[in-house]
């Protein structure tokens, strides 16, 4: 049985280190696969100019089981040289382009 925590520690990142990899996935219900691989395509477009591992991988859902509405994100990791891990996440919504989300 876990206890309930009542009050957060604060968290110092003292020491950052510098960015050494890139990790991601690329998703997308009930759109062509064109606009993940479009989405992939430009972030790595950007990132690549400043550090060549980069991998982002793509991850489609069709049918019945992906929901009533149809949408693309992006979710991406960092990993720095001290082990700090930076998330950062972008959604697409009616009007965006990929390439912009990117």
């Amino acid at each position: 049985q876990l206890s309930t925590v009542r009050e957060l520690t604060p968290v110092e990142l003292t020491e950052p280190g510098r960015i050494k990899r890139v990790r991601g996935v690329a998703y997308g219900t009930k759109v062509s696969p064109q606009i993940a691989n479009r989405l992939v395509d430009s972030t790595r477009g950007v990132l690549n100019h400043f550090l060549p591992d980069v991998w982002i991988y793509t991850d489609l859902y069709k049918g019945k089981t992906s929901g009533l509405s149809a949408g693309f994100a992006l979710a991406l990791v960092a990993e720095s040289t001290s082990g700090a891990l930076l998330a950062a996440e972008v959604t697409g919504f009616a009007g965006i382009v990929s390439e912009v989300a990117g």
